[in-house]
């Protein structure tokens, strides 16, 4: 018995494609970061008096 690792297998490789590419991390934090502005304003709009909900 023991691991079996295929002939050609590179650690690093695997490693590397399981990390996303930083440029698309970036956009997924700028877009997270734009919905929840989006909602800390929707709910200050809602939190103000007077304002009808829709």
């Amino acid at each position: 018995m023991g691991i079996h690792i295929p002939l050609g297998f590179d650690p690093q490789l695997q490693l590397e494609a399981e990390i996303p590419d930083e440029r698309d991390l970036h956009a997924e934090i700028v877009a997270i970061l734009a919905a929840l502005e989006a909602l800390a304003a929707e709910l200050r709009t809602a939190g103000e008096p007077g304002a009808q909900r829709p």
